[in-house]
């Protein structure tokens, strides 16, 4: 498992779409209907009003996009902010598969996504690729009428996430941050070594991962602190993964990963690692095991 691996994103999209928290999306929604009628009512232009314009940082494999699109409505413009070329180069594919189910029509070739338009029944969106080191650069979100990203918070180290909520605050643009993993792991049964391994894991996610020195499971807390601190009105939920045995396939890829930061981070701990894992592979095994992953959502709206 890595951060930023193609088939590790699309293993956790279900589990992290079913985790999302659906009350904060709501006070989102309520936001952006008023925002929109305000705009109308001041004789601004129809179809301004009508668009909702997104900046997804991070985008990945376009996870975020695939959970909100359906939830926003009307017609969208999605700015798809993201720098691995890895990750970049498969997008086309997972959209255009998923656009096929939603069954909305994709108007461009299936080679490439930047200026992709699509349209269905009830909503339309275009698309435009971004790329851009989020270590080191803010998007252009002087023009969004949301800012939001999923999963990232955690990779972030405190400078750049000072710099993305002042960025939202002079735009006095809404955001909302799905997923941030904030420590909290819980495995039933319980294991002896549970609390050993964890916090190898939680020290090794302060490791830098491509954005600076990251805060890991503080990223969460701390946007919402920054938010606060820059004029925003701050709601957080938890946004747990629940995952049982009709998951075990991300129960075996999520224990591998964890196994592989605890070593690293402790290399004279990996009899000890090994011995926690075969006894928790064995419980994958026989369908005995649960695994609570605790992450946050949180909702920035501008109180201007």
């Amino acid at each position: 498992m890595g951060e930023f691996d193609k088939d590790w994103l699309s293993l956790r999209e279900p589990a992290d779409h079913l985790a999302r928290d659906t009350d904060l999306l709501q006070s989102l929604l309520e936001h952006l209907r008023a925002a929109s009628d305000a705009t109308t009512s001041t004789g601004s232009d129809m179809d301004h009003a009508r668009s909702l314009s997104v900046v997804d940082l991070g985008t990945g494999t376009g996870s975020n996009l695939r959970y909100l699109q359906p939830r926003l409505g009307a017609h969208q413009r999605w700015q798809l902010v993201d720098n691995d070329p890895a990750l970049l180069q498969v997008l086309p594919e997972r959209l255009n598969a998923w656009a096929a189910d939603q069954q909305l029509a994709l108007f461009d070739n299936h080679s490439r996504i930047d200026g992709t338009a699509a349209q269905g029944h009830a909503n339309s969106f275009l698309i435009d690729v971004i790329s851009l080191d989020l270590a080191t650069a803010n998007p252009d979100v002087s023009e969004a009428d949301l800012l939001t990203a999923s999963a990232l918070l955690d990779l972030f180290s405190a400078q750049r996430i000072d710099a993305i909520a002042e960025a939202a605050a002079r735009a006095s643009v809404p955001c909302l941050f799905a997923l941030s993993y904030d420590g909290r792991i819980r495995c039933t049964p319980e294991h002896a070594d549970d609390d050993h391994v964890f916090g190898l894991v939680n020290a090794h996610q302060q490791r830098d991962k491509g954005l600076g020195s990251a805060l890991g499971p503080e990223g969460g807390a701390y946007m919402a602190t920054a938010l606060e601190k820059a004029g925003f009105a701050v709601s957080t939920r938890r946004a747990d993964w629940q995952l049982d045995s009709s998951t075990n396939a991300l129960q075996r890829e999520l224990m591998n990963g964890w196994c592989q930061a605890a070593i690293e981070q402790s290399p004279s701990d990996l009899p000890r690692v090994r011995s926690w894992q075969h006894t928790r592979q064995q419980q994958i095994d026989s369908d005995e095991l649960h695994i609570t992953v605790g992450h946050i959502d949180v909702l920035g709206l501008p109180l201007t």
